[in-house]
């Protein structure tokens, strides 16, 4: 072995050591980023210069991807369906109801079976008025409490709309790059993290799927197959309505010119906030209000 041939071999020994260490130092540095993937330094050898780094790979699985983007989206809309139905709770009066048109109505009850054992007793009778009174103002209360509720829903449907908008321009942004150093045959694995960090985030919004396209370009589509993201973000319009009276009716989403459909049952089928919220303002509190009318 001559002695150019020696000094190379030692040099690519030494960068290799040298890239393989940044690699684990970076792993380490990074263990707690959830959207961070573990990086691996792979080797070839090369009949001149020994063991020589070509690449260093990101591990992934799409499968689990696939899987945690579905947990994140189905988690996400049962949190806000809860978080909506502890609303009503407390409108009611928490646990106890004590604030329910229910608790007033077997009070009433309770005071007219009173009143007529001894209908000539005059304070008898002032207390049943004063219960049928405290009957219709828990109905009106209760009434205007559930269409309070569907106008915070309906805000917060334009406030996740509005996010979800930047989420998919920071997306475009992430996706360009990535595309932009793998024709480079740079090193895209940064580029790819803020990319998936991105998808996850926007999956708590409305379910998402990928499909991975040449050149490690990826177009988005929601849980029915609505076109999010191809290329560029694909628009999504929603009017926000003022307020809501018994009977009244929101404004529906569309995403792509598709309508984005509610949420259905009590364990709800909404995948993201979108569809849990829409499933709120357009039937769990108008159901209520049935009940109440």
């Amino acid at each position: 072995m001559s002695l150019a041939s020696t000094l190379n071999t030692t040099k690519s020994i030494f960068n290799n050591t040298s890239a393989q260490s940044a690699v684990v130092s970076t792993n380490i540095q990074n263990a707690s980023n959830t959207d961070y993937n573990k990086r691996s330094a792979n080797t070839t050898v090369n009949i001149y210069s020994g063991a020589m780094m070509v690449t260093t790979e990101r591990a992934q699985n799409s499968a689990l991807l696939k899987q945690t983007l579905n947990a994140i989206s189905s988690n996400s809309a049962q949190q806000q369906l809860v978080g909506g139905m502890e609303s009503v709770s407390a409108l009611l009066g928490g646990d106890s109801y004590s604030l329910a048109p229910s608790t007033y109505l077997a009070t009433l009850r309770d005071k007219l079976k009173t009143y007529a054992e001894t209908p000539g007793d005059i304070t008898l009778a002032q207390t049943v008025v004063s219960a049928a009174q405290d009957v219709a103002t828990s109905l009106n209360n209760t009434a205007d409490g559930i269409q309070q509720l569907r106008g915070e829903a309906d805000a917060e449907i334009a406030t996740q709309v509005t996010k979800l908008n930047k989420l998919l321009s920071d997306f475009e942004t992430a996706n360009n790059e990535v595309i932009k150093k793998t024709a480079m045959g740079e090193d895209p694995n940064n580029a790819i993290d803020k990319r998936e960090g991105l998808i996850k985030q926007i999956s708590e919004i409305i379910g998402v799927s990928t499909y991975t396209r040449e050149g490690n370009d990826i177009a988005l589509y929601t849980s029915d197959g609505t076109t999010l993201f191809e290329t560029v973000p694909r628009k999504i319009s929603f009017t926000p309505t003022a307020a809501f009276a018994a009977g009244s009716t929101g404004s529906s989403l569309y995403i792509d010119g598709v309508k984005v459909e509610a949420g259905q049952g009590a364990s709800t089928t909404a995948k993201g906030s979108l569809q849990a919220l829409l499933q709120l303002r357009d039937d769990v509190l108008p159901t209520m209000q049935d009940q109440l009318d």
